[in-house]
C-alpha cells in the first residue's frame, strides 16, 4: 500500500486538488505483470479543526469521503491551562459539529455519536509523549490490519493508496511505528508543514534469517507540496 502523510496547512489546502485532479484521481501502481493498475484511493483526516480543513477542499473535488480516524490528533491532544497552572482536557468538535461546520464529506463511524471526538480523553488532561507513542503504536497497528492488510476492491486491482492530513510530531511517531523503528518524540523523521511525505507498505512485514522485518521503505520525505509530483 501507498500511503501519503500531509501535515494540516492552509496553504496545502489550495495545492491539493490540483495534485490529485491532474492525476485523475487515481495513483497508479506497477502490477505483477509491469503494466500500470489504477490504485484505490482513500481518504484519512485528524478530528482536530485544522486538518479537517486542509482536506476539506480535495474531498470536495473528488467527491470522495474522509474518514476520521479518532487516534491520528496531535501530540498533547486538546486542552487549556487553568488558573492553578493544570492542563485540562478541551472538547473538540462534536460529529455532527465536524459533518455540518467543517466537512460534508466527513466519514465519522469511528467517533463516539453525538459527543466530541475527545470525549473520552477529556478526563486525562494534556496527553503526554509517553502516550502519544503508545497511541501511534495503536493507529499503525490499525493501519496495519484495516488498510494495508485488506485487498484493493475488485474494480481496481491495483495498490491500495492511502492519503492521511495529520500532523507534524505525531505523523513522525507514526512513520517510525510503521517502518518498525523505536518510537520516541526525536528530530528524526520529523515532517514539516507544507509538505508530502510516501512510504510504501508490504501487506504483511515478512522478516529475513535474522529475524529482521521488511516493515515498507520511506520513498521520500518533507517533499514540497508546490512540486505536485505524487
Amino acid at each position: 500500500m501507498h500511503l501519503y502523510t500531509l501535515c494540516h496547512e492552509k496553504c496545502l489546502a489550495l495545492v491539493l486538488p490540483g495534485i490529485f485532479l491532474a492525476r485523475r484521481t487515481h495513483v497508479t501502481s506497477i502490477s505483477s505483470r509491469g503494466r500500470a493498475a489504477p490504485s484505490e484511493v482513500l481518504f484519512m483526516a485528524s478530528p482536530m479543526k485544522r486538518a479537517l480543513e486542509t482536506i476539506k477542499p480535495l474531498a470536495a473535488a473528488v467527491n470522495k469521503p474522509v474518514l476520521v480516524h479518532p487516534e491520528s490528533y496531535e501530540i498533547g491532544g486538546l486542552y487549556r491551562k487553568g488558573p492553578d497552572g493544570v492542563f485540562y482536557g478541551a472538547p473538540g468538535l462534536s460529529t455532527r459539529e465536524i459533518s455540518d461546520r467543517v466537512l460534508p464529506q466527513a466519514d465519522a463511524r469511528m467517533l463516539p455519536a453525538g459527543l466530541a471526538w475527545n470525549h473520552a480523553a477529556l478526563a486525562e488532561g494534556k496527553e503526554t509523549t509517553a502516550q502519544a507513542a503508545a497511541r501511534a503504536e495503536r493507529l499503525a497497528s490499525w493501519l496495519r490490519s484495516e488498510v494495508v492488510g485488506r485487498p484493493p476492491s475488485s474494480t481496481t486491482g491495483g495498490q491500495r493508496t492511502l492519503v492521511m492530513v495529520s500532523h507534524s510530531d505525531f505523523i513522525g511517531l507514526t512513520i517510525k511505528a510503521l517502518l518498525g523503528l523505536p518510537v520516541r518524540a526525536d528530530p528524526a523523521l520529523h515532517t514539516d508543514n507544507v509538505s508530502l511525505t510516501h512510504l510504501f507498505l508490504p501487506p504483511a512485514p515478512a522478516a529475513d534469517a535474522a529475524g529482521h522485518g521488511d516493515h515498507g521503505v520511506l520513498r521520500y520525505l518533507n517533499r514540497p507540496a508546490e512540486a505536485g509530483d505524487l
